[in-house]
């Protein structure tokens, strides 16, 4: 027995002086490093394989890690995440009184990167809202900029040509399903998809109505006010007739004084309270027309135009002409200037 184990000895150390693969006294094959294709979010662990292609213990031999071909410090088999950087290669290499090992090169990759919850707001949008994803939990080992690829999708169905992190109204409706997919993205590889709950679109409140005063530059006390809204476009998101609200505000308060009751009042030509007599207008006067829509449950924005009634042209003056060589010397000559402006002319004498 003693010339056996002897033999054994001798056979070993003639294996580990020469190219591996043996080292220990059950007889290694090859020393890797585990995971083979790593990324900067795995540990390494290093591993010794038997002739049988079977994992055994490293015991007590000296362990040495390299990247890029440097010493790194680290004696332990298992090298954690925290010391990777994508991009590095790194080696494993192991030493007992009888030899050595080096494993074959790793090289770090990608770590993906991932996000763990995505949300829609508002809870329960109306037509009339844009609806917003949130997405949160974006984590990524090797520090990259967060990218996120947006999906949205109506019942089920994915929308054409919508990508963003917002989702504007009129691509839906009241009644419609909305949901979301996002997908981290740092630039090198795609992360797990996450799916937000459906939102249920309600009803929408109308459009600001578009507002004009007729005539925009009216005689005053000869041409009434007409308040006009716009119906020639859209003027709800879910297609409701709307009804209209008008009110009238004179100088800053409202018309008629509702603190007077049996004052003047608007008349009606279109809608109720759309018209200003004629003989309700006056020089120097601002006047808005307010207006709302409603679609049966909610009111729209408030639309408004306005109109300033000035004061007219400038009364016509006269002057009298003293230049003695004027064909209109001794006459009173009117300038006229429709401006508003006031002018005037100036007759002297020079030697």
């Amino acid at each position: 027995m003693r010339h056996i184990a002897l033999l054994w000895l001798s056979f070993l150390s003639v294996v580990l002086v020469g190219c591996p693969p043996s080292v220990g006294a059950s007889g290694a094959a090859l020393l890797t490093i585990e995971p083979a294709v790593p990324t900067s979010s795995d540990d390494l662990v290093a591993t010794l394989w038997d002739e049988a292609g079977l994992p055994i213990e490293i015991g007590s031999a000296q362990i040495s890690w390299s990247v890029n071909g440097v010493d790194a410090g680290a004696s332990s088999g298992l090298l954690l995440a925290a010391a990777t950087t994508r991009g590095d290669s790194w080696t494993v290499s192991i030493t007992t009184a009888s030899g050595a090992l080096t494993s074959p090169s790793v090289t770090i990759g990608n770590s993906v990167p991932a996000i763990t919850e995505v949300q829609l707001s508002p809870v329960d949008p109306g037509s009339d809202e844009a609806i917003e994803v949130l997405a949160a939990g974006w984590t990524d080992n090797d520090g990259d900029p967060e990218l996120l690829i947006v999906e949205w999708k109506i019942g089920g169905e994915p929308i054409p040509g919508v990508d963003g992190m917002t989702l504007q109204p009129g691509a839906y409706q009241r009644g419609d399903s909305i949901g979301v997919v996002v997908t981290p993205d740092d630039g090198f590889d795609l992360g797990a998809p996450v799916t937000s709950a459906d939102v249920l679109v309600g009803n929408g409140a109308p459009f600001e109505p578009t507002v004009v005063i007729s005539p925009a530059e009216p005689n005053i006390g000869q041409e009434e006010l007409v308040c006009v809204v716009d119906v020639s476009g859209p003027t709800d998101p879910d297609g409701d007739g709307c009804t209209y609200d008008v009110r009238w505000i004179l100088n800053g308060s409202p018309f008629p004084d509702p603190t007077q009751p049996g004052s003047p009042e608007p008349s009606t030509t279109t809608l109720a309270g759309d018209t200003i007599p004629a003989d309700e207008t006056d020089a120097n006067q601002n006047w808005t027309c307010r207006v709302t829509a409603n679609d049966g449950k909610l009111d729209s924005p408030i639309g408004e135009a306005s109109v300033y009634l000035t004061a007219g042209p400038v009364p016509d003056f006269a002057l009298i002409d003293e230049n003695m060589t004027s064909p209109t010397t001794g006459l009173a000559v009117s300038p006229r200037d429709f401006l508003q402006k006031v002018s005037g002319w100036y007759f002297g004498h020079a030697t």
